[in-house]
């Protein structure tokens, strides 16, 4: 009886550390894919309506603008810059994107090249909203840390609609993140950044 009350314990224990490891990482193939995503279409400027926090709580930047780009080579290309209360819109930050063996589900390295994420798009219409998904660690078998995600809610042209937004949260799917993980981003005060004309060839 002994025997079975000690190991009925430890089974409990290990039980739990299943479901707190679990609740602080996130398992990407869970995460809706945009179906035959086309980067070409996805190309040009993205405004950040909505987003988590996760990563780097209330420093993470407001009005975040993204221009993607193909450079003459090629290789797809993300500008991005934001909005930090103590630096006010940063110099835009670029980097590359190189493809996966999914479709949708690119990594972004930096200019000094460096791994910056892996950034998923679970859902766009390409005209208007875009959902994506991105994480600042290498991901180990699929899986990310909960605290290094970052989940972007996407306009071409703010603001959302309400309609747009339910589209997008629509899509979030089975995952570790959830809509009250959502914060409303302050929009409007950066300007998104120009395409460098060295890349593109002009």
């Amino acid at each position: 009886m002994r025997i079975y009350c000690l190991a009925h314990a430890l089974f409990c224990v290990l039980f739990a550390i299943s479901d707190l490891t679990d609740a602080e990482t996130c398992d990407f193939s869970r995460i809706p894919l945009q179906q035959n995503f086309n980067m070409k279409r996805f190309l040009g400027n993205w405004f950040e309506e909505e987003r988590t926090e996760l990563q780097w709580g209330q420093n993470t930047w407001h009005s975040a603008v993204w221009n993607l780009f193909e450079a003459a080579s090629g290789t797809s290309y993300f500008s991005y810059t934001g909005h930090s209360e103590s630096k006010g819109c940063s110099s835009p930050e670029t980097g590359f994107f190189t493809d996966t063996s999914l479709n949708g589900r690119v990594t972004l390295t930096s200019e000094k090249g460096q791994y910056e994420l892996t950034f998923q798009v679970a859902y766009t219409d390409y005209q208007h909203v875009a959902l994506v998904y991105m994480c600042y660690e290498p991901l180990v078998n699929g899986v990310c840390h909960k605290g290094k995600m970052h989940l972007s809610l996407l306009s071409r042209h703010s603001p959302l609609t309400s309609q747009q937004r339910s589209t997008l949260i629509s899509h979030l799917g089975n995952t570790c993140l959830v809509e009250a993980d959502i914060i409303k981003a302050l929009t409007g005060l950066c300007v998104a950044p120009t395409p460098d004309p060295v890349l593109v060839g002009r």
